[in-house]
């Protein structure tokens, strides 16, 4: 919910709105998770065998997110499907399908198909928490 104090009085919404499009999202998705990638690796002391990797398609449209070394690995494929970023993985992965928008505090949000606004780090979580913890939170 919006309070009086997090809506600007003045935004200059079309020009925000245009600069919030499924690729800018995308490469800033993509930013975000070789840094979770790295953090996981450092926090968990992985060995450089089985560590996570964040590889990019030759498509540029398409990351894939998993561990080397690992035989029968479950792998999440986060990506862009037309104007929309999507995930995918194993039959145990929940898989997202998310538009971006401009919410009503003039920020570029990701919008679940329920209608859930989530934060990029939030939709990290939701796509690669089971990925680096199991069943773990």
């Amino acid at each position: 919910m919006a309070t009086a104090n997090s809506v600007p009085r003045e935004l200059n919404w079309v020009e925000k709105r245009a600069a919030c499009s499924a690729r800018q999202i995308f490469a800033e998705l993509v930013r975000g998770i070789d840094n979770d990638v790295a953090t996981i690796n450092a926090v968990k002391k992985i060995p450089e065998s089985q560590r996570f990797t964040a590889e990019m398609l030759s498509d540029d449209s398409t990351l894939v997110v998993g561990q080397i070394g690992i035989p029968s690995r479950t792998r999440i494929k986060i990506g862009i499907v037309g104007d929309r970023i999507e995930t995918s993985g194993g039959s145990d992965q929940p898989s997202l399908s998310a538009s971006v928008t401009l919410n009503n505090e003039g920020r570029c949000m990701l919008k679940l198909e329920d209608g859930t606004e989530l934060e990029q780090w939030q939709f990290r979580k939701k796509a690669l928490q089971k990925l680096f913890f199991g069943d773990e939170g």
